[in-house]
């Protein structure tokens, strides 16, 4: 059997931290930030097509697999190594290096010579990102037991809002400026997202005590039945979702042609992104009311 207290991660929530408060700022630096990755990623294939010539369909949907594939791979990889150092540092420290490191290495996308370079950078970026990880853990450590459904509602509008701000942005900077503008103010909006995080999220962190040997193994084994079929769930609507998501600009181009490709792109994927700000709110709330199973279940089969 597991220790219990192997998984004891000791929490100081004091009076002086205003969770409301921290909510949202960390609902307002997610918008910016999911506006500034939604402000030009959507928009690569174009990139891809209109910077380096590739004018057939096949060719430009195998780039845009390996540049997707790129980023989550790396993302999968630096996850659990962010997770292990925010429970050992803190959670605002890892909100702060994501936002910060995605502010300075997204518009380096810019300077890639090529399909493969762009990868590589991809790569990389998504080596340090995770935002919507970290703060997902700063707010459910920081907000009282009874609030959180409704304080992960709430967070998980800010994605969809940024998502549908973004694109809208992002259709109209490629379409009059090109991607070169649009990733650079991705880049901008991280860092600005950075700053508020700085300046007005607060954490009192306690380090966790050090656990050893057979406490160690034992936070593992005492993970609950729930836990793994929650990341089983999670894992196949991920590949639900990106299973077409990078080729949604081609499909578009596609059908209705080369004309205005961005903003169809940015609208269609916008309409998206606007559900996902009202079932966000819906699910928060009921998720307070009735236990995350009875909410999940209608949710995956209307899904």
């Amino acid at each position: 059997m597991s220790d219990p207290a192997a998984l004891e991660v000791p929490e100081s929530m004091t009076p002086n931290i205003n969770w409301k408060k921290n909510l949202f700022f960390i609902w307002i630096a997610q918008i910016l930030s999911m506006a500034g990755f939604a402000a030009a990623i959507p928009f690569v294939p174009i990139h891809i097509r209109d910077t380096w010539n590739i004018r057939d369909e096949r060719e430009l949907g195998v780039w845009m697999a390996a540049f997707t594939f790129a980023g989550l791979l790396s993302y999968c990889i630096a996850t659990p190594i962010w997770g292990l150092l925010a429970d050992r540092f803190g959670r605002k420290i890892m909100l702060l290096r994501a936002y910060y490191l995605n502010g300075i290495l997204f518009p380096c996308m810019i300077l890639a010579v090529s399909p493969a370079w762009l990868i590589v950078v991809r790569a990389i970026v998504s080596l340090f990102t995770g935002t919507i990880a970290a703060s997902q853990t700063l707010v459910v450590t920081s907000t009282p037991e009874e609030h959180h459904g409704f304080a992960l509602g709430t967070l998980t509008t800010s994605v969809w809002s940024g998502n549908l701000i973004g694109l809208a942005l992002g259709g109209g900077l490629m379409h009059f400026f090109g991607f070169k503008v649009a990733i650079l103010t991705c880049g901008a909006l991280y860092l600005l997202s950075g700053v508020l995080c700085h300046i007005f999220i607060r954490e009192n962190f306690v380090p966790p005590k050090p656990c050893e040997g057979k406490k160690c193994r034992g936070a593992w084994s005492g993970l609950s039945a729930a836990i793994w079929i929650s990341f089983f769930i999670m894992f196949y609507v991920a590949i639900a979702r990106k299973f077409d998501e990078p080729y949604v600009p081609l499909m578009i181009e596609k059908i209705h042609g080369p004309e205005n490709t961005e903003l169809h792109t940015s609208w269609i994927c916008g309409l998206t992104a606007l559900g996902g700000i009202f079932s966000g709110i819906l699910l928060g709330k009921l998720c307070d009311r009735y236990t995350p199973q009875k909410v999940a279940v209608p949710a995956l089969i209307v899904s």
